[in-house]
């Protein structure tokens, strides 16, 4: 993935790989940087910096399309993988909450239609959130923890995993809710410029879903965030389920709900 990406996106190089015993020793990825989720947290929403995380979705998902790449050494391997965390990140919460029949089948829906929408042969990321990049002054990135990554998934998932950080920053920070749109904006910016074809219409309402699915599962889920305090769980709740059942159609319809929602 390294040989595909521009100088303002950085992932670690790797030192040392021991196959035998499956340890890989990286270099670190931070020179100077800091934690984007710190970063977000402080309500420093860098566009420059979201666009250079959905551009690296965005160019890792088109240049290992069709190559079938498997991490784990199988196909089937690298399946079960997607399969293990999908459940645990959408249908696991309903084992830890009790919620309306409604927000059960719109979760089960999420479930399977991230199921059915797998493709074998691109590589995801499954973990693309603030925790795991490093932003630095310019905008440029460095990338870390790759230990979730699959073969086999589904890329508007991956994506809405990383636009589902950002809504909960949205959230936690309501003061800076334009720059948080403006960022996510940028993240959708920076992914469609590489990927071809569009995402279609039916992408676009999968995206929010996925979207909302993770906002729940970090207040409801097997791990939640740390940083989301008591004052602000009424919130990310209540939009994360608004976006997993309700029909829209796209971000911008999202965006207008939230202005909306913040009014009140």
């Amino acid at each position: 993935i390294s040989k595909f990406l521009p100088e303002e996106i950085e992932l670690p190089k790797i030192l040392k790989y021991d196959k035998e015993n499956n340890i890989l020793i990286l270099s670190d990825a931070k020179k100077g940087g800091i934690l984007l989720e710190e970063s977000l947290l402080n309500g420093n929403f860098s566009s420059k910096t979201a666009y250079n995380i959905g551009k690296f979705l965005g160019l890792s998902h088109k240049n290992t399309a069709g190559r079938k790449i498997t991490i784990r050494g199988s196909e089937e391997n690298d399946k079960e993988n997607w399969e293990i965390f999908l459940k645990m990140r959408t249908t696991g919460i309903l084992q830890k909450e009790k919620f309306s029949d409604d927000v059960v089948k719109s979760v089960n829906d999420v479930y399977n239609d991230a199921k059915s929408s797998h493709t074998q042969d691109v590589v995801i990321n499954m973990d693309c959130c603030p925790k795991n990049v490093f932003e630095r002054k310019d905008g440029s990135i460095g990338l870390v923890d790759f230990e979730l990554a699959s073969g086999i998934g589904d890329t508007i998932y991956d994506l809405g995993f990383l636009t589902g950080h950002y809504l909960i920053m949205l959230a936690i920070r309501n003061d800076k809710a334009e720059e948080a749109i403006s960022s996510i904006q940028s993240i959708l910016k920076g992914y469609r410029e590489e990927i071809k074809p569009e995402i279609s219409d039916n992408d676009e309402q999968r995206l929010v879903k996925y979207s909302g699915m993770t906002m729940i599962y970090r207040i409801a889920g097997s791990s939640p965030a740390p940083y989301i305090k008591a004052d602000k769980l009424p919130l990310i709740k209540e939009i994360g389920i608004r976006l997993i059942t309700q029909n829209f159609r796209n971000f911008d319809e999202v965006f207008d709900y939230i202005r909306k929602r913040l009014k009140k």
